[in-house]
């Protein structure tokens, strides 16, 4: 490493115990343990870490050597790294480590940790000892602010429990490479990764021994600056997009995706479709109209796009994010400080609920807020607002909300008799599930229905589109032209098809816009070749790009296990390991320039980036045609398979420190794959998964044994909390309440 690092770690690994008295055996694995800390230290991409390793230090030597990184105050950030045998002291905070001289009466693990919280530098203790965990136990006579947090230690034991042939010194090897890597698929925007997703690593690894950490306040982030992101990327606009409500901010993702893309992709994107938004503007402005706005239409054809625009020039958050949208418009909508925006894919009711009330700033109601409670409040609310929802067909609970919220939300009126709302809806025409509101906005004729527009209009939006997305290539009028036309003529050719065979036209030409930039013509024999074979779907589409990788198959597996991915994406530690269950992929295509094109990536609350395709509709063909264009294969099976074997653990299944994305959605992987009784009869998936999201599946039971676990989860539901603990013994009550000796799959099977 540089000597002008300004991270430091000291690395000892004590292997060899002398003296009269000695009563500890050799530990012959600690001193390669200390080379494989300092390796892969040394091997950290942006960690620049300064690295002092001592092998077999008696106890003067790693009292000194400690002192001296405590000591050195020219530090950002320092480790202290300890494999050896530990030995209580008489007074009950006292965790020794024991040098090779085997004696007595110095190195307490708790003096170093209270010693490096004074002083202020952050520091990362990481202690391989017997009945270390004690060290970790920090008291303070008055709770820190959290950016008063100091020192953090990672344990290998608690104090009553022995730890094994160095688990605990394997495990974090193993997760400071990956660490040292992709930075464990931190978001980008973070310049540090979270000590507890790190932690959270080396817990999972451990398969069997326990980890102990500092006790801090659950409110506190602990991002200390001392494992550094490798991907970390500037990026100011990310940081203030990440700032709005989560259904928020998918309406941005186009418009300020990140900084590499935001001049190239933004001001193309919100052009075109000027008709539906002539008609939609005025509407919106017209604060006496109210009721229900319907904008429908094929898969890309431009309904997000809109919506978007809208969102993007009259929300006031965003008019610093998104301004370049607002200027592009002809007649833009003005700024309105009671907007509303919900990306409604992959949410439920409680969420979306939960989510406008939020942007509204409405005081919740004591018993917590319901879709009656919310149109209650909005009712009385001196302003009548506007809600935009986007992606109702891609709701989790689309009927739910559809019935509950928004169609009283449509026409729900005040005591004066006023619409309540002005309320929009963007989905795509799924006449069965959406009549009561298709109904609705065809009776006021309020619906705007993207597929029927004049083929002519459609190819002067569709040229003007491209020839801001071509600019300055060659012959760039002549294939914005072209490319328009062979589009239109598709539209018009295809009216009478159902929308859900067909794809918007304005999606096929911003993908098919990127190809040519990708792959531009070289000669005019070039340009009407590539006119000839205009995609019109986007599967055609997707297998032109594929066909023009140099390693498809590997490329293909990658978008396919990103297909899969539920909610607002799955973390880059679940991919890798389903990927395998696809096809051949490299797993590190995940973090490439290759794949990201694709990707549309949300921060986490864990500050784990969460990834998934850009649209619905390429996932959708994707799981359909996993492997190859020409044969459907079912491919949720070996998914779940995949992320249930990422739990196993010597013959038994662990929830506890399983990914956030996995107690959320792994009963919705299960639900696709028909196992959802594997779940349900897991008693401890059940103390660990998320709450709310599991009661909305547990009607999926098949077996005795699953509907009998379901209807006990169901009893004890209002009563479940955080605490872990807690809710595995009121599940257990509730299961004798029922007349079950346990939760287990044997226990419910002889009831």
């Amino acid at each position: 490493m540089t000597t002008t690092s300004r991270r430091r770690a000291l690395i000892i690994g004590v292997g060899k115990f002398g003296g009269n008295d000695n009563d500890f055996d050799d530990l012959p694995f600690a001193e390669d343990l200390a080379d494989q800390v300092d390796d892969a230290l040394r091997k950290y991409r942006a960690g620049d870490f300064s690295t002092q390793v001592q092998k077999n230090p008696n106890r003067e030597e790693i009292s000194d050597a400690v002192r001296d990184v405590l000591d050195d105050e020219r530090l950002d950030a320092r480790i202290v790294h300890v494999v050896s045998h530990g030995r209580f002291g008489k007074q009950a905070d006292r965790v020794e480590v024991v040098g090779s001289c085997g004696r007595a009466g110095a190195n307490n693990v708790r003096e170093w940790v209270s010693s490096s919280q004074d002083l202020g530098i952050p520091t990362l203790f990481l202690i391989d000892l017997c009945g270390a965990g004690r060290a970790s136990d920090l008291k303070f006579l008055v709770e820190p602010y959290e950016e008063e947090l100091n020192a953090w230690v990672l344990a290998g034991a608690r104090s009553d429990e022995l730890a094994f042939e160095g688990a605990f010194t394997r495990a974090a090897v193993h997760v400071l490479l990956q660490c040292g890597e992709d930075g464990l698929g931190t978001d980008p925007r973070l310049p540090f990764v979270s000590l507890r997703e790190f932690a959270r690593r080396i817990s999972d690894g451990l398969r069997g021994q326990s980890l102990w950490t500092t006790t801090v306040p659950l409110h506190y982030e602990a991002y200390l600056p001392i494992l550094p992101n490798p991907l970390y990327r500037k990026d100011p606009i990310a940081d203030e997009v990440a700032r709005l409500d989560p259904p928020l901010q998918p309406f941005l993702t186009d418009a300020v995706a990140d900084a590499a893309h935001f001049q190239g992709r933004a001001g193309a994107f919100f052009t075109g479709r000027q008709a539906a938004l002539d008609e939609l503007v005025p509407w919106l402005e017209d604060d006496g109209k109210g009721g229900l706005m319907i904008v429908t239409g094929a898969a890309g054809s431009g309904k997000s796009a809109i919506l978007g625009a809208i969102v993007c020039a009259a929300h006031p958050a965003l008019q610093r994010l998104a301004g370049h949208v607002r200027r592009r418009m002809a007649d833009p909508p003005n700024p309105n400080g009671s907007l509303v925006a919900i990306h409604a894919r992959q949410r439920g009711l409680d969420e979306i609920v939960i989510s406008i009330a939020r942007q509204l700033e409405l005081d919740a109601p004591p018993e917590g807020w319901t879709a009656a409670a919310l149109i209650g409040a909005i009712s009385r609310l001196p302003v009548s607002p506007v809600l935009i929802v986007d992606a109702l067909d891609e709701c989790s609970e689309a009927s739910a909300v559809q019935v509950l919220l928004l169609v009283p939300l449509a026409t729900a009126r005040n005591a004066e008799g006023r619409a309540i709302a002005r309320l929009v809806v963007g989905t795509r025409p799924w006449l069965d599930q959406f009549s009561p509101l298709l109904t609705i906005a065809e009776k006021s004729r309020h619906l705007i229905d993207l597929d029927v527009v004049d083929g002519e209009q459609l190819y002067r939006d569709l040229r003007r589109y491209l020839l801001d997305s071509l600019h300055g290539l060659l012959h760039d009028e002549w294939i914005a032209s072209g490319l328009a036309r062979r589009l239109a003529s598709d539209h018009v050719q295809r009216r009478g098809v159902s929308a859900a065979k067909r794809w918007g036209h304005f999606l096929i030409a911003s993908r098919f816009a990127r190809y040519i930039i990708d792959n531009p013509p070289r000669q005019e024999a070039d340009i009407e070749a590539l006119l000839d074979r205009v995609p019109v779907e986007l599967p055609q589409l997707l297998e032109m790009e594929l066909a023009a990788h140099p390693r498809p198959a590997h490329l293909r597996a990658a978008l396919a296990a990103l297909a899969y991915a539920k909610g607002d994406g799955m973390p880059l530690e679940l991919l890798r390991k389903i990927v395998s269950s696809v096809g051949p992929a490299d797993p590190q295509l995940f973090t490439g320039d290759d794949v990201r094109l694709y990707l549309r990536r949300t921060d986490g609350e864990d500050g784990v980036s969460l990834l998934r395709l850009y649209h619905q509709g390429l996932a959708d063909y994707l799981r359909e045609y996993p492997i190859t264009p020409l044969e459907r294969h079912d491919l949720t099976g070996p998914v779940l398979a995949a992320l249930l074997e990422t739990r196993d653990v010597k013959g038994r299944r662990s929830w506890e420190h399983a990914p956030t994305y996995l107690r959320r959605h792994a009963i919705e992987h299960a639900v696709d794959a028909g196992g959802v009784d594997i779940l349900l009869t897991d008693s401890e998936f059940l103390v660990f998964a998320d709450r709310d999201r599991l009661l909305g599946y547990l009607g999926h039971a098949r077996s005795n044994s699953a509907r009998l676990a379901a209807a006990i989860y169901r009893a004890a539901h209002h009563l479940l909390g955080p605490e872990p603990m807690l809710r595995r013994r009121l599940l257990h009550l509730t299961a004798l309440r029922f007349g079950v000796g346990g939760l287990n799959e044997s226990e419910m099977e002889r009831r």
